[in-house]
């Protein structure tokens, strides 16, 4: 009997050791007015619903600093102050916080952010909502869930909704409205609703994704993105790398001053655009000198390339009291060339507070000397001081969008104003496989006369440097331009060496209204034609390609060999087209044109009913095959 008394007591004390920490739960039933610091490892959850009423300074109503943390809201909300000045900036803070779990609840009416995630590893944000941050007060632009250099985040059955901003400045691009913002962050998962995200900013997104690597988004949907910005987007990324976006839905987007895309990757490496659907993207008239150019893009690869500009901003002197969630604005003094493109830069805080390095993201045009950097402190969180940067100018030809697939994707009603409108544009890409998409109803010169419109565009590299671009399996149908200055409307356009077109239909692409240059040359729609542009770096030919076993239905013109060399065109079928195969003389001049809302803000304007910039274009066809077209 002792014997076995001792025995049970010795398995009693190893089964102690053995079992994990069991923390007790700490209830949460009110947060005083400065603040609820969490900087002890444990269990928290929230009792009852929370109306904080914070106090003037106090950012945040929750900040999370302690490793292994668990906050379950339990369903019950979080709700922001009213009309305290500094207060309620934030809802919940996690900065340094490794293994956090936020789970079950809803946070709201939060001027700057919902959720921020700082400097912190292996983080899970399950079942929450975010809701009605920002509210459009000026000098604002809030996100709904911010991430900032993390790593291993979960973003589980989210919702954020009602993101609304306004923060303007022609030099900075740091003025950035999202509903979810990723900056400097690996391995990032995230599912859920986004919606509802409007602001007057240089930049307004669904989800916006800056220097990250490893970002999924799987069934999520993006909806109702609407503003007034240099750039709106459903999903947004820059500089980043292994991109995956599967199972979307990206819907009803609108633009009134700037580009407008579904899913659009700047320099970016290695993205995977999966079963998604993009639908119901439109831009307006609004002029924005600082964006010509209103683009509708359903999904948009490019670089970021220019011929001179700003190449790198050098920080000299860190300064001191910065904060991440609140940074700075890097401010890049105007290019010596009027007509040039200001240059845009985004500031890095160390978690020290200094000024840790400037990233360009728009290297700009037309400087010819370094412009004047100045770092203007957030007027949220004036105590950052002292941080110097200086420019640096020279030719560069930078940037780069590569090892990008796009695969069993629907993309529709592009409405376009007066710019292009295209539902996939592959941009300078040098590696890219486009397969079994659909795209339906591209439009373009909403406002009486536009650029040109396209199902999808293809730029392959520069300098007739080799390409590896394979587009096959493809459907475009019912694209169309009015008064396009590019002369077009196109089911497919192709520049650059080494472009395959396999197993395409393009049918209705047409061209109406008159060209306010040249009336005898109104523009044509076309099946299978070369991408054309007014910008000089970007007219380069069609070298090298293959259109093998494509078909073009009731087009202007099924197929055209203008600017293509020692390409070419085998097993054809031309169904109902005005003309089945256009192939024009060397030396046939096409005279383009454009104005300040289709990239020509220097074009001489004769009148505001007339501002045109004539861009002839000579036609350099040569060495092309035509090998068996079917004409029906």
């Amino acid at each position: 009997m002792k014997t076995c008394s001792c025995l049970r007591v010795v398995a009693i004390v190893l089964a102690a050791f053995a079992a994990p920490a069991v923390w007790s739960q700490t209830a949460i039933t009110s947060i005083a007015p400065g603040g609820l610091t969490i900087s002890v490892p444990g269990s928290y959850y929230l009792a009852n619903d929370i109306h904080w009423a914070g106090q003037e300074g106090a950012l945040a109503a929750i900040t999370v600093t302690a490793p292994d943390v668990v906050l379950d809201m339990r369903g019950r909300m979080l709700v922001a102050p009213d009309n305290v000045p500094l207060s309620g900036t934030i809802g919940i803070s996690a900065d340094g916080a490794d293994n956090f779990s936020l789970k079950r609840g809803t946070v709201k009416g939060f001027q700057l952010i919902g959720v921020a995630l700082a400097n912190s590893s292996d983080v899970t944000v399950s079942k929450v909502t975010v809701a009605d941050v920002g509210n459009g007060v000026p000098g604002y632009t809030p996100y709904g869930i911010s991430v900032t250099n993390c790593a291993g985040v979960t973003l589980s059955k989210i919702k954020v909704s009602n993101v609304n901003g306004s923060w303007f400045s022609p030099n900075s691009y740091g003025q950035i409205v999202a509903g979810v913002f990723l900056s400097g962050s690996s391995q990032v998962a995230l599912d859920g609703e986004v919606r509802g995200v409007c602001g007057y900013s240089n930049v307004v997104s669904g989800v916006f994704a800056l220097l990250c690597n490893g970002v999924t988004l799987r069934n999520l949907k993006i909806e109702n993105v609407n503003g007034a910005a240099n750039a709106l987007s459903g999903a947004s990324f820059g500089l980043s790398q292994n991109i995956r976006v599967e199972k979307c839905v990206i819907a009803d987007l609108y633009n009134d001053a700037g580009v407008c895309s579904g899913i659009g990757a700047d320099d970016c490496q290695h993205v995977d655009v999966l079963r998604t659907t993009v639908t119901r993207l439109s831009t307006g008239l609004t002029p924005n000198e600082n964006a010509p150019g209103h683009t509708c893009i359903g999904m948009v690869f490019a670089p970021i390339r220019v011929i001179k500009g700003t190449s790198a901003v050098e920080v000299v002197d860190p300064g001191s009291l910065y904060n991440q969630l609140l940074p700075p604005t890097v401010v890049i003094g105007p290019p010596q060339n009027p007509s040039g493109r200001p240059a845009r830069a985004l500031p890095v805080v160390g978690p020290g507070g200094e000024l840790e390095d400037v990233v360009v993201l728009d290297p700009g045009s037309g400087y010819s000397a370094a412009p004047a950097v100045t770092i203007v402190a957030n007027p949220l969180w004036p105590l950052g001081t002292g941080a110097q940067a200086v420019a640096v100018v020279s030719d560069i030809e930078e940037g780069s969008a590569s090892d990008v697939r796009v695969e069993n994707c629907k993309i529709t009603d592009i409405d376009g104003s007066c710019d292009d409108a295209h539902g996939i544009s592959l941009f300078v890409v040098s590696d890219a496989r486009v397969r079994r998409v659909t795209v339906e109803r591209v439009s373009d010169g909403r406002g009486g006369r536009g650029s040109k419109a396209t199902g999808i565009e293809i730029y392959g590299a520069v300098n007739g440097q080799p390409s590896n671009i394979l587009v096959e399996n493809c459907t475009v149908r019912d694209i169309s331009a009015r008064s396009p200055g590019d002369l077009q409307a196109a089911g497919y356009s192709i520049a650059g060496r080494g472009v395959t077109l396999s197993r395409c239909k393009a049918s209705n692409v047409t061209v109406s209204g008159p060209n306010p240059v040249d009336a005898g040359a109104p523009g044509r729609g076309i099946g299978f034609a070369w991408a054309p542009d007014i910008r000089p770096e970007y007219i380069y030919a069609a070298l090298e390609a293959q259109i093998t076993n494509c078909t073009a239905d009731n087009c202007q013109v099924g197929f055209d060999t203008f600017y293509f060399q020692n390409s070419t065109f085998r097993n054809l079928t031309s169904r109902r087209n005005g003309i089945a195969v256009k192939t024009e003389p060397a030396g046939t001049v096409h005279v383009l044109y454009c104005d300040g809302c289709s990239e020509c803000p220097d074009a001489p304007q004769e009148s505001p009913e007339n501002w045109f910039k004539e861009v002839p274009v000579t036609n350099i066809a040569s060495g092309n095959r035509l090998d068996g077209v079917r004409v029906r």
